[in-house]
């Protein structure tokens, strides 16, 4: 092989390597690169030997999926961290919530709450749906 078809797949290789780690390639992106480059590798320490070849683009298939699965819990994680981050303000803006609609319950009643037990009897509505008899509580301020 020529001088100058070593530099290109040398420079080939080395670009493959440099892309592989690239969130804009993917991962078909990345497993092609790692693979090539293993090829290639396995190639030239060779000298053309097909099954360090083979070996070479094994192994480079290898990387490529170990940087992969890298990537996809370092992604993960990140994920994880935002959903439990938003859980959080949820909270927290329940919590608020709650807080304000207190004060402002206090501050407009101008009466005493009482609750009354009613019991419903069992009926059949227009839709043909059977109801059980059940028990409610009712809150009134008076």
């Amino acid at each position: 092989m020529s001088m100058r078809a070593n530099a290109i797949i040398v420079i080939l290789c080395v670009g493959s390597v440099g892309l592989s780690g690239c969130s804009t390639v993917g991962q078909m992106g990345t497993l092609l690169a790692a693979g090539g480059a293993g090829t290639a590798a396995g190639y030239l320490g060779s000298h053309g030997n097909p099954w360090w070849t083979a070996a070479g683009t094994a192994a480079g298939l290898g990387v490529g999926v170990l940087v992969n699965s890298s990537q996809n819990s370092a992604q993960q994680q990140k994920f994880q961290d935002g959903y439990d981050q938003g859980k959080c303000d949820a909270v927290k803006q329940h919590y608020w919530m709650l807080q304000r609609l207190q004060e402002c319950s206090a501050l407009d009643s101008e009466g005493v709450q009482h609750f009354y037990q009613v019991t419903l009897p069992a009926q059949t509505d227009e839709s043909g749906v059977k109801r059980t008899s059940r028990n409610i509580t009712i809150p009134i301020v008076e």
